[in-house]
């Protein structure tokens, strides 16, 4: 290169690194373009999913609208969220503004896989604080909640209701709608079913066709209802709910409802109206020997349509039962006792099958209640429904026992069928503003008579809202006693439970009982208003025959917890069996105890090295198949210790030997349950049942024994 040239190329690179060194700093580079994207989407149908709209770069992100291009009928789009409606392909195009900038996604909706008639069936459970979380769709102009308190079954019921107006202490109208969208149900005869509660007009449409619903039994208060719908070919199907209380509409009865378990049954379904009891005679004279189930003691229903009928009816009884024996669709009385009878048909095809109890007593042989007694069985059974013209508990018998703590409703309640197990009527025990909390309430009659002998069995039926503590109890006089504290001569509590929960109260007087009180009792142990009812009390007794082996069952039981006032063992029936190597210790302890008061120690001072102890009962008797469970406590400390049978402790060594049955005891510093279980295959008459503890230590130790008690079932 000449040397000019290579001088001039010289100067050129000067001048354009000075022009770069004197560029301007600040002026920025050119930004990127921004861009828009979303990925594709699969989802099922009736899932929902979020769509995240991705802006490149972040810092450019704006306002964007989403529009459905292709295959609108198979999602929607809000708020950011796609949901399946349909299986198929969508295609989505999003727009953003001002910049327009463009992109487009695909939603593929694949096909619920879950069985419709299960899903749905899941959603009639309303087991969910949302009913559209489970999948219905609602519309409403009232209000509508999850409740608690008023379910068949699970936790929760769906009730509808229109608000309180405090002002006019009045229901609010309303207008709610739940709907359903079922997809390929197969072809097929079906039943749509539900439970309800209230008032509230209801209209049900399937497939936008509206169905009567028909009713087919009350069970625990709750309102049974069914229609019958065909699919020719499996079909997409449509159910909903139309629920309206308007202006015309009853306040009480009318502006509210509670459903629970709605479902759809895979064939028509139907129910069969039986007595829930039979009672037959032994007596030839009272012509009450035999029962034959026929249409005139059963109803079927809904209703079958002209032309159809029960098929393939059918009476059973359990091959052990030797109350009654079956003839046809005869119930004959056998031998005085209790029986469980099936009745068992098909209706349109499917078959079904319903229970009755049958008593069967021998009033040629068995003293009859008369007189005062038996007015006292005709008044329970007449008043017990509290169905009076008046309104008046009064008129029925009953009172209020009223103290500082209690409220007073003096009158019956007729109303909606929530509150009243079966005819018109029932006693709310919350009057017309709920029971207070903290307070209670009761209601009771007085002058009743029960003769000696006899089992009473008084059934009752009550709707508690959780938080409401109930009791019936027996008090010869509410004179200077406390009747919601006070145990009575026989009591039993109240189970809590929505709907109508059955109560039972079973005792045996030891004598006769001559102007006593029977009471019932309630108390809200919440600090909220609550509401509560009951109704349908009844009575029914038979006669008391204890044979030698309940008499066997019910003394262990009674006495297994040496609970005594004199610590005596043999006041309870226990005796120690004694030889050179064993002490002897006739008394209860009460300061080693599982429960109650007292147990049985192994001795005052401890049971000394090398010595043994025991204590048995004689005189028991077992019968043939039945399975024996006994169960009790020990805390032995190292004791060694077993449970035995022995036809007799004559000539035996209960220590050593055997026995007919036998079990060892397992050790434990702490009480600690053992079980004892036989079953027989001949009686066992007269034997003796032993307990046998022994220290092998070379120093002395403490044991106890408590809480003997003793279950039986039928054998294999």
């Amino acid at each position: 290169m000449k040397l000019k040239s290579f001088f001039a190329f010289f100067v050129s690179v000067l001048v354009a690194i000075s022009l770069i060194a004197c560029a301007d700093p600040t002026t920025p580079p050119e930004p990127p373009t921004p861009t828009i994207s979303v990925a594709d989407i699969t989802l099922q149908e009736d899932e929902v999913k979020d769509i995240v709209v991705v802006f490149d770069p972040e810092d450019a992100a704006e306002d964007y609208e989403y529009e459905i291009t292709e295959g609108e009928e198979f999602i929607s789009i809000r708020n950011d969220k796609v949901t399946g409606i349909l299986a198929g392909v969508a295609t989505v195009k999003v727009t953003t503004a001002p910049s327009q900038l463009t992109t487009t996604f695909k939603v593929t909706v694949t096909p619920d896989p879950t069985d419709p008639i299960e899903k749905f069936n899941a959603m009639g459970g309303f087991e969910s604080a949302s009913v559209k979380d489970l999948g219905w769709i609602e519309s409403t102009a009232g209000q509508m909640a999850p409740d608690g308190a008023h379910k068949r079954t699970g936790d929760l019921s769906l009730k509808i209701y229109g608000g309180w107006d405090e002002s006019t202490s009045t229901n609010l109208t309303l207008d709610y709608t739940i709907s359903a969208y079922l997809r390929r149900v197969p072809a097929g005869e079906y039943t749509l079913s539900y439970f309800r509660q209230g008032g509230v007009q209801t209209e049900i449409k399937i497939n936008d066709t509206v169905y009567e619903m028909n009713w087919t039994h009350k069970e625990s208060g709750w309102d049974h209802y069914v229609c019958y719908f065909d699919l020719e070919e499996q079909s997409n199907v449509s159910i909903s709910f139309h629920f309206v209380a308007d202006e015309e509409s009853d306040n009480a009865t009318e502006r509210w409802a509670v459903i629970d378990d709605v479902s759809i049954i895979q064939y028509k379904y139907v129910k069969m109206t039986l007595p829930s009891i039979i009672e037959l005679d032994l007596n030839p004279d009272v012509e009450r020997t035999f029962a034959v189930i026929d249409e005139s003691v059963y109803t079927i229903l809904p209703e079958l349509p002209e032309g159809e009928e029960i098929e393939d009816f059918a009476l059973t009884i359990d091959p052990t039962t030797t109350a009654v024996t079956i003839e046809g669709a005869k119930i004959i009385a056998a031998e005085k006792g209790e029986a469980e009878a099936t009745v068992s048909f098909k209706a349109y095809g499917k078959e079904f099958s319903e229970t009755i109890t049958v008593w069967v007593v021998n009033s040629a042989e068995d003293p009859i209640l008369v007189g005062i007694y038996k007015q006292t069985v005709e008044k329970i059974n007449e008043v017990g429904g509290f169905e009076t013209d008046d309104w008046d508990i009064a008129t029925l018998g009953f009172a209020n026992y009223v103290d500082d703590d209690s409220i007073e409703v003096g009158y019956t309640y007729q109303g909606d069928d929530h509150w009243y197990y079966n005819g018109t009527m029932g006693y709310r025990l919350s009057g017309d503003s709920g029971l207070p909390a903290g307070k209670k309430i009761s209601v009771y009659l007085d002058g009743l008579n029960f003769k000696e002998g006899f089992l009473y069995k008084i059934n009752y039926y009550t709707d508690l809202n959780e938080g409401i503590e109930g009791a019936v109890k027996i008090f010869q006089s509410l004179d200077d006693v406390n009747p919601y504290t006070d145990e009575g001569l026989y009591s039993a509590q109240a189970e809590a439970g929505s709907g109508f929960v059955k109560q039972t109260l079973e005792f045996v007087p030891d004598s006769d009982l001559n102007d006593v009180v029977l009471i019932f009792v309630f108390e809200n142990t919440t600090e909220s208003t609550l509401w509560g009812c009951l109704d349908e009390i009844s009575i029914s007794y038979m006669l008391y025959e204890e044979d030698i082996y309940t008499q066997t069952i019910n003394m262990i039981n009674r006495i297994g917890g040496f609970e005594t006032d004199d610590w005596e063992i043999a006041t309870l029936g226990f005796a120690n069996y004694v030889d050179d190597d064993s002490i002897a210790e006739a008394y209860t302890a009460g300061d080693w105890k599982r429960s109650g008061e007292m147990a049985y120690k192994f001795g005052e001072e401890g049971l000394p090295a090398g010595k043994k102890i025991s204590i048995y009962l004689d005189g028991l008797y077992f019968l043939d198949s039945i399975a024996y469970s006994f169960k009790f406590y020990t805390a032995l400390n190292g004791i060694q210790g077993s449970v035995k049978i022995f036809q007799s402790l004559d000539g035996v060594n209960p220590y050593a030997d055997e026995g007919l049955y036998s079990a060892d005891i397992s050790d434990s510093s702490e009480f600690m349950e053992q079980t004892f279980e036989f079953t027989l295959s001949s009686p066992l008459d007269d034997v003796v049942l032993i307990f046998v503890f022994e220290n092998t230590t070379d120093e002395t130790l403490y044991g106890c024994l408590d809480d003997i008690s003793i279950t039986t079932e039928i054998a294999d």
